[in-house]
């Protein structure tokens, strides 16, 4: 998994390209997310664009950083997941978890 990052005011966007699975697809992802957070930085935008793949693995990530990051008084969000990404995290129960926006700025006007 490749992770680009970038700022938006307050808000940091991750734009996450490859697969979020067992290895180093979520290797990756929990080394920038528990980056982020020993930084402080608590308001995260996924961007699911270009994820191709999600397994259980990667669902316990997103669950595990979207469990902490609130405790911390902070916000994760995802953006443009595509229909596999919403059908996996659909099957496994924890779609409702998470806040999905269709567009960038309608998510970052949320925080």
């Amino acid at each position: 998994m490749k992770i680009k990052e970038r700022s938006e005011g307050e808000v940091t966007i991750l734009e996450l390209k490859g697969s979020l699975a067992l290895g180093p697809g979520e290797d990756a992802f929990r080394q920038k997310m528990a980056q982020l957070i020993e930084e402080k930085r608590t308001h995260i935008l996924l961007d699911f664009k270009e994820v191709e793949f999600i397994d259980s693995s990667g669902v316990g990530a997103l669950v595990k950083y979207l469990t902490t990051i609130t405790r911390e008084g902070g916000k994760l969000k995802c953006v443009n997941p595509g229909h596999l990404i919403q059908k996996v995290l659909k099957i496994t129960g924890v779609y409702d978890l998470f806040e999905f926006y269709p567009d960038e700025k309608t998510a970052l006007s949320g925080f």
